[in-house]
């Protein structure tokens, strides 16, 4: 069933399905021309307006590139990660690669605003149809035959008005999330190392720091200790625990959506008990990402996947050092992992208590965790109003793509 005024088309019967190639990278007559080439992973600019690679008209006519007008709808064929299934639209020409394909549209039958946005709310169903964990990838005969609920055009026109003036609103957000981080890190690099207002230097043996300060090593600063070792007779037992894992322990802010239990002894449960203001570090995956434990649950435990930092006298802040670690390995990327065995990286104990510290008086590190903390609540702000909208997209898109609200267009639009 569809809305009064709508109707079912297949892809086939309002859009011509093309797709591209690649020249030879062994003549370099065919690169480094003035015709832009699209590859996959550019997909996800959304509103194609350059790409990175330019060709020439000799290497255009010696492959199966070929040009795709502005308003084209381009979806990915496959591609790794979220690529395969995501689509976006030209707003310029250009040739593309053979993992993807264009729509274009008849004008006189679909809106390609609309068609985008159709397409951008099927996104899981794309990705589905190519079946076998996408393997083999989309194909153009799946594509042409794919079925497309159609309002009168104005109608049409109306729904990408609004469905844009959302997405503008989410790329201009999103904009100022990436220059506040920017200026996040700036601001991270300049207290973390010069501090606040210093004039008198000092040698180190990490090079020149503020008079007063110190470097120690974070084994000097914090007991150090990881979780419980995590095993299928962990999961049974008569005192089973909730407990914190690495997929728990996010960049400054711990995840409480997914907990697991396992079982602790009395022993444990004394080793192993988390107190608010415990520093959490990720022992594998991304290698030192961390968090702060705020006492969120009352009693909670951590298993091996962490590190926990807790600091050996008041006059150490953990907050300070979480800014620390953000600094080093999140933006500087100071330890990228050891290698085991199994190839995967991780971050051993002996490891991470040897880290050098900049450490300030606990005057200063106070008067740095306030100045970062405004500029994070403002990060914050603008992050959550970046969610709102894009729930509000999300809910628009599932009743303006299916009928379910009309809109009304002015007549003859």
């Amino acid at each position: 069933m569809v809305p009064d005024g709508w109707k079912i088309l297949k892809i086939e019967e309002f859009a011509e399905v093309k797709t591209g190639g690649t020249p030879s990278r062994q003549n370099p007559s065919y690169w480094n021309g003035s015709i832009p080439w699209m590859a996959s992973g550019e997909i996800h600019q959304r509103y194609i307006k350059n790409t990175a690679e330019f060709i020439t008209a000799e290497g255009l006519n010696n492959s199966n590139a070929r040009w795709l007008p502005e308003k084209t709808v381009m979806i990915a064929l496959n591609g790794q990660g979220k690529t395969r299934g995501s689509v976006g639209i030209l707003q310029t020409s250009v040739t593309c690669n053979q993992s993807l394909a264009g729509f274009i549209v008849n004008h006189q039958v679909c809106h390609p605003e609309y068609f985008f946005f159709y397409l951008d709310d099927k996104y899981q169903f794309l990705r589905d149809l190519s079946g076998d964990e996408g393997r083999n990838g989309l194909n153009l005969k799946l594509l042409r035959e794919i079925e497309v609920r159609l309002p009168p055009l104005s109608e049409q026109k109306k729904i990408a008005e609004i469905l844009s003036s959302v997405d503008e609103a989410i790329a201009s957000t999103q904009a100022v999330i990436d220059q506040t981080r920017k200026v996040k890190q700036g601001l991270l690099q300049q207290l973390l190392t010069r501090g606040i207002g210093h004039t008198k230097f000092k040698e180190s043996a990490i090079g020149q720091i503020p008079e007063s300060w110190e470097v120690k090593a974070i084994g000097e600063l914090f007991e150090v200790q990881l979780g419980k070792m995590l095993s299928p007779k962990a999961r049974q037992g008569n005192q089973l625990k909730p407990y914190l894992g690495n997929a728990n322990v996010q960049w400054e802010h711990i995840v409480l959506d997914k907990i697991l239990e396992m079982d602790f002894s009395e022993r444990e449960q004394e080793k192993f008990r988390l107190q608010p203001d415990d520093l959490l570090v990720c022992e594998g995956g991304e290698c030192g990402r961390a968090a702060i434990w705020e006492g969120q649950i009352k009693e909670i435990y951590y298993q091996k996947a962490l590190h926990r930092l807790r600091p050996l006298s008041s006059e150490i802040l953990s907050r300070y050092m979480l800014q620390y670690l953000v600094l080093k390995f999140q933006i500087e990327n100071a330890f990228s992992g050891e290698k085991t065995i199994t190839t995967i990286a991780h971050l051993p104990r002996i490891q991470l208590m040897k880290l050098p510290v900049l450490l300030p008086p606990k005057e200063e590190q106070v008067e740095i965790i306030r100045l970062i903390d405004g500029i994070a609540a403002s990060l914050n702000t603008n992050i959550g109003e970046l969610k709102s909208l894009q729930n509000l997209k999300q809910g628009l898109m599932q009743d303006l793509l299916t009928g379910r609200v009309r809109v009304k267009a002015p007549p003859n639009n």
